[in-house]
């Protein structure tokens, strides 16, 4: 084991393929390694225990995490990161996904590697980020302090909206040209872990939001529809896709809007409301 240097655990966020890594690395370095040399090591009873947890046919539990990580002779900090890594990997809810993920990228040694990704992820994880990027283009905005502030509703702190602004620019999405605030073409990827995750996070604030503003703005500023239908799974991809047409119009009108006065958030929403029938 000495002579093996392993990967740096700091370098994943899905143990699994860690394992994997960890086990060849083991087994370049001594062709008599095996699946069972490594169950010795870690107290598994089962010999390919470690080969099964990698192919996601069995997960490991508090005892068998203690063994992995004594086996690959893990130090305190990279046993708490692997520890949170498989917690974020066998997570049941999103809650609890998203609780183990923030315990990782409290972690200095993984987000000095993934900054991108941690930055994804606290876009998409505070509604307002994209608010805040429309305002600060908007012609009435010169950069005075707290003039963002005061247009966001519900309100936010001028401490968000700065670190806002420092998001923004780290991730591309607006930049000064002479003085002046412009967005960038720069797009943020929803493909990625983090970015999946914090996904979640928005659409459920939006929807969040959404149920609020019943309350907080009269029907002359607020435009609430809902229709329940039946559809079949064709006829389900057809409406999609005509919601997605919609949307795409939706972006186009709003580019040819030069005097927008107010930022509008638009939920586009259809989900199932009865389980499928049996064929």
């Amino acid at each position: 084991m000495e002579e093996s240097i392993l990967p740096s655990i700091f370098d994943y966020l899905d143990y699994r393929t860690y394992l994997n890594d960890a086990f060849q690395t083991l087994k370049n370095g001594s062709r008599r390694f095996s699946w069972r040399s490594f169950a010795n090591l870690a107290g598994y009873s089962t010999p390919n225990f470690l080969k099964l947890v990698i192919e996601r046919k069995l997960n490991l539990t508090l005892s068998s995490i203690e063994g992995t990580a004594g086996a690959l002779k893990l130090n305190k900090q990279e046993r708490t990161f692997f520890e949170a890594l498989v917690g974020y990997d066998q997570a049941k809810t999103h809650e609890e996904k998203n609780r183990y993920y923030q315990l990782i990228l409290r972690n200095r040694k993984y987000t000095s590697i993934k900054e991108l990704d941690k930055d994804q992820y606290e876009y998409y994880s505070h509604w307002y980020n994209p608010v805040v990027r429309e305002l600060v283009v908007h012609p009435d905005y010169s950069g005075q302090e707290g003039w963002i502030t005061k247009q966001i509703i519900p309100a936010v702190s001028d401490a968000q909206v700065k670190k806002s602004i420092e998001l923004l620019i780290r991730l591309g999405l607006i930049r000064q040209d002479n003085g002046k605030w412009v967005q960038s073409d720069q797009v943020i990827s929803s493909s990625t872990e983090a970015a999946s995750l914090a996904l979640k996070n928005f659409h459920q604030t939006s929807c969040s939001l959404a149920a609020e503003a019943l309350n907080r703005f009269s029907s002359q500023e607020r435009d609430f529809r809902f229709v329940s239908v039946g559809l079949s799974q064709k006829g389900y991809e057809e409406v999609k896709q005509r919601l997605i047409s919609l949307w795409q119009e939706t972006l186009d009108f709003a580019k040819t809007e030069k005097q927008a006065d107010r930022i509008y958030q638009i939920n586009l929403q259809m989900f199932p409301l009865t389980t499928k029938e049996k064929q």
